[in-house]
């Protein structure tokens, strides 16, 4: 094919050739870019996947009875607070008396919160007899062994930033409360 041919092809067959052309470049073009688009898309999905599995590990199990609408156990967030717990249990009942709770506490994971109703007299056992710690007002805190009007607040402006105690042992969590403090109030204090 001499130099002549090849021109008179061209030619005849330009519109041809260029339709393959393009059709081949946006080919390269779509394959390329369906690949970017996609390997993005599975990263997206595993990043989601992942994140919410690492928030569904953040959960906490508390228990609450008294005068709420439906007691029982809650698997709720690990930062719930206690106002968000009564929802979740139906609401407060009408005669439900929680000045001796703070509806903006975090609820801490085996917690159990009772509701009282208003006028409830407490069942009179030895455990009344102790300090809740989780309940107690400044005076009754400072009565304690070891325990002056300042500690009393330190452990009251704890348990508002923190949320209850746990357990008796929690108290040593505040600052100034050492294991021999700890040691002279542990038969004197619970934890409710």
């Amino acid at each position: 094919m001499d130099l002549y041919s090849l021109k008179r092809f061209v030619a005849r067959y330009k519109l041809y050739i260029t339709i393959i052309l393009i059709l081949i470049c946006g080919y390269v073009y779509v394959s390329g870019h369906d690949k970017t688009e996609s390997e993005e898309l599975k990263k997206d999905v595993v990043t989601s996947t992942a994140h919410a599995f690492h928030e569904e590990e953040k959960t906490i199990t508390v228990y609450i009875d008294g005068a709420v609408t439906t007691p029982g156990v809650y698997i709720v967030a690990e930062d719930t607070r206690l106002y968000m717990l009564f929802e979740k249990a139906g609401g407060l009942c009408e005669d439900a008396d929680i000045g001796n709770l703070n509806p903006a506490s975090l609820l801490k994971d085996g917690q159990k919160i009772t509701v009282r109703k208003i006028g409830d007299i407490e069942d009179i056992d030895e455990s009344d007899a102790l300090i809740d710690i989780n309940h107690a007002n400044k005076d009754e805190l400072s009565a304690l062994p070891g325990i002056g009007q300042s500690r009393a607040l330190d452990i009251i402006n704890y348990r508002n930033e923190h949320g209850p105690f746990v357990t008796i042992e929690d108290i040593m969590n505040v600052s100034g409360i050492k294991e021999n403090t700890y040691n002279k109030i542990k038969d004197l204090i619970k934890v409710n």
